[in-house]
């Protein structure tokens, strides 16, 4: 084995993004990569072979390598049947409940780490799975709610180790979506006074939201606001939309917010507005204590 190669690899692909960490057999990174290939127009063979690209110059010839994926990938029927969501109340990885399936490539050992499923309300969760798992993994005992600020965000409730219930929101769907129809371009927008009034506004009166988000798309259209304050209205109406109907999940709870770039930190200052101190975890080194413990 060259220095290049590795012992097992672990892969979070979402929409639109990839990344993959180079693992020695300690669970130590040795390299970083990332790609932008999108699952979604991708079958089972297609992502193979785009992975198998990818990775290649960490593969050995005569053996195969582990190799762990989570996100889409892992979603119910994109390789079979074998792979489904686990259904809550579980915890949120058990040692090695990944799936394997079948590869052309003998140099490519791949199990899925099945996502979380519940019923009712109906929800899905990929890979913040792993985020999950490795934050109980660092925090042992700890009862409370964790908030996964994304694409899609996730607000879970965990109790004994075990995941009770999960939300999901699109939050940064909606505030996306909605920017764009205004020809404002999407972009990490911080929460200042013009995000908290806006935020407190929706939270207090939700059914006005379209209104809210109608009367800042003329203004926009009028050349009466910039596109970085109207970016911060948007974000902070749909996050007091999002708060105001998670409230049974952070009101009087112990929350931790795993996320990155400045939707974390917007999510932060959303909930120190309503009197939550959200402890902050390191998203990378919690999903990859994720990795370890679903091996």
């Amino acid at each position: 084995m060259n220095d290049r190669q590795t012992d097992w690899m672990a892969v979070e692909w979402r929409p639109g993004a990839l990344r993959i960490w180079v693992m020695d057999d300690a669970g130590q990174v040795k390299a970083r990569l990332d790609g932008t290939e999108d699952t979604r127009a991708l079958g089972p063979e297609a992502f193979e072979i785009a992975l198998g690209g990818l990775i290649a110059g960490y593969l050995e010839d005569d053996a195969p390598t582990e190799i762990l994926i989570a996100g889409d990938p892992a979603r119910p029927g994109f390789w079979s049947d074998d792979v489904a969501g686990r259904k809550v109340p579980c915890r949120p990885v058990e040692p090695g409940s990944a799936v394997r399936v079948a590869m052309r490539d003998a140099r490519l050992d791949v199990r899925v780490v099945p996502g979380l499923v519940q019923a009712a309300p109906p929800a899905l969760m990929l890979a913040d799975t792993l985020r999950v798992a490795g934050y109980l993994a660092a925090n042992e005992g700890f009862d409370g709610v964790l908030c996964l600020p994304g694409a899609r965000s996730h607000w879970v409730h965990v109790s004994a180790g075990e995941v009770v219930s999960f939300q999901t929101v699109l939050t940064r769907d909606l505030t996306e979506g909605s920017l764009r129809a205004m020809n404002v371009e999407p972009m990490d927008a911080t929460l200042g006074e013009i995000g908290l009034a806006s935020m407190e506004d929706v939270m207090s009166r939700p059914e006005r939201i379209g209104q809210k988000i109608g009367s800042n798309a003329a203004q926009v259209a009028l050349g009466n606001t910039s596109a970085e304050d109207s970016r911060e209205a948007v974000l902070g109406a749909f996050l007091g939309l999002e708060l105001a109907a998670m409230k049974p999940f952070w009101l009087g709870q112990q929350v931790a917010l795993i996320g990155r770039d400045g939707m974390r930190d917007a999510y932060s200052r959303a909930l120190e507005a309503q009197g939550i101190t959200p402890i902050a975890a390191d998203e990378e080194e919690t999903l990859l204590s994720g990795f370890r413990a679903a091996r």
